[in-house]
């Protein structure tokens, strides 16, 4: 009995232009099956829009090294919260950041 491949999903950091706002809640992306299957890895980078509460108001793809991933990194990213007194600098306004994430499988990459 084969067991179905172990893998790994590593959030590399939370970049952003200025001040750093505070992480609250992050939220591991789900590897896609599919991507699992035919061992497809990669980096995927997405911009979001924190708002004023702290909760990401939008997110798009702006880097990616495989579309089979870009959809768990953008459904990962909209669950994440950040510190709303960390936000901007404390000025009026949204603040955005950039958060990649590492999709690499750990054991067996054969497909099945």
């Amino acid at each position: 009995m084969r067991t179905a491949s172990i893998f790994v999903i590593m959030l590399l950091g939370v970049i952003i232009a200025s001040a750093q706002p505070k992480l609250l809640k992050r939220v591991d992306p789900i590897y896609p099956e599919d991507a699992k299957k035919e061992g497809i890895e990669g980096i995927v980078y997405v911009e979001a829009k924190i708002d004023a509460n702290g909760n990401v108001a939008s997110a798009k793809v702006i880097k990616s090294t495989a579309k089979a991933l870009d959809q768990a990194a953008l459904d990962a990213a909209k669950g994440f919260t950040f510190d709303p007194s960390s936000l901007n600098g404390g000025k009026e306004g949204h603040t955005m950041v950039t958060i990649p994430f590492k999709f690499k499988l750990t054991a067996d990459k054969t497909r099945k």
